[in-house]
């Protein structure tokens, strides 16, 4: 694919345009002027984060996520019109829809997204958040406020590192690692061990991310079939399948990708 390649200042003055779309948009103002007001951030300190994450991917680790600010940067991230994540959060509905499960544990959940407001209308669903780092239960608690007051009813949030398997193991009908199952330690041994201590009837929605390592990760899937081959050999059947493809003119962080990279969304079962 063909593309124009940005300057530096090119580069920046669009982020900061797309991050104010946001800021703008009188469907979010409101919300996002809470969550700055209860975590005693700054639009500036949200700024600085916003360009940093999406300058440069190659030029951060794992450690960025302690920062309660970069919780918001994911955030406005789900919120920014025409991009990848609007795109991925659909499709993620979607297979969830299909599932219908009654309680599910998203594992590594990083903040929470569109599925996570259209279940809190549903008074039967449990939904476990976990997630190792205490700046996304942090923001999870405020945003979950924002959006529904009594959300406790029906969402309990842990913080544990998703490798400690056992820990993370109940009678949950669905096991949900959306972009998270890369960042672990050993990503293969990780799944392998949801796989063997959760029930026969559970299943997965995993979405994995399609395009060149990053310093984030420890493991790579150039492509879709490699993805495929990856989950074959774990043990799963693909039962629903959903690919999401970055967006040059929005996902700005993809630039050093070349835009080759996507999210591939499986709706798992074991094969028994």
């Amino acid at each position: 694919m063909l593309y124009n390649k940005l300057s530096l200042q090119e580069k920046e003055k669009k982020l900061i345009t797309l991050m104010n779309s946001v800021f703008m948009d009188a469907r979010f103002k409101d919300e996002i002027n809470s969550i700055i007001a209860a975590l005693s951030l700054t639009r500036s300190a949200i700024e600085r984060a916003f360009l940093d994450y999406n300058i440069d991917v190659f030029n951060h680790d794992n450690s960025i996520y302690k920062e309660t600010t970069i919780r918001a940067v994911l955030h406005l991230h789900n919120l920014i019109a025409g991009s990848w994540h609007i795109s991925r959060q659909e499709a993620v509905c979607q297979l969830i829809n299909l599932a219908q499960p009654r309680s599910a544990i998203d594992l590594g959940f990083g903040v929470p997204s569109r599925y996570v407001f259209e279940l809190l209308k549903d008074k039967n669903f449990q939904l476990t958040m976990c997630d190792y780092q205490h700046s996304a239960i942090t923001f999870a608690e405020v945003l979950l406020h924002i959006w529904n007051p009594n959300w406790r009813s029906n969402i309990k949030l842990i913080c544990k590192n998703i490798e400690e398997v056992q820990q993370c193991v109940s009678d949950y009908d669905l096991y949900i690692s959306l972009h998270s199952i890369e960042h672990v330690t050993n990503p293969t041994q990780c799944m392998l061990d949801y796989i063997k201590f959760t029930a026969n009837n559970a299943r997965f929605l995993l979405e994995i991310p399609i395009g060149p390592i990053t310093p984030e990760h420890n493991i790579e899937w150039a492509t879709v079939l490699e993805a495929q081959k990856w989950i074959n050999e774990l043990g799963l059947k693909i039962i629903h399948e959903r690919f999401t493809k970055v967006n040059p003119y929005i996902d700005l962080f993809a630039e050093p990708h070349e835009y080759n990279y996507g999210g591939y969304l499986l709706l798992c079962e074991k094969r028994l």
